[in-house]
């Protein structure tokens, strides 16, 4: 579908304030990778992901013996039917 509408700006102008952005963004992102402060929160946040798995493989054992554990309640009070 085209649009009725034309652009007539300065297209030079919009691509330089897109680059400007871009090259903004790049700054902001090397300096956040050379910044030592947030080193340490990274640390904190591998700790907690590391947490968080073992968390994960130690309840799912858990769970798969839970759920047996309410189908023989369910298949008790059925009648096993």
């Amino acid at each position: 579908m085209m649009h009725k509408y034309k652009y007539t700006g300065n297209i030079g102008l919009i691509k330089e304030v897109v680059k400007m952005t871009l090259l903004n963004m790049w700054m902001t992102i090397k300096d956040m990778l050379n910044n030592k402060k947030g080193q340490g929160m990274v640390e904190y946040v591998l700790i907690i992901a590391f947490i968080a798995v073992v968390v994960i493989v130690a309840l799912t054992p858990m769970g798969t013996a839970i759920s047996a554990k309410f189908t023989e309640i369910v298949t008790a009070l059925t009648g096993g039917a």
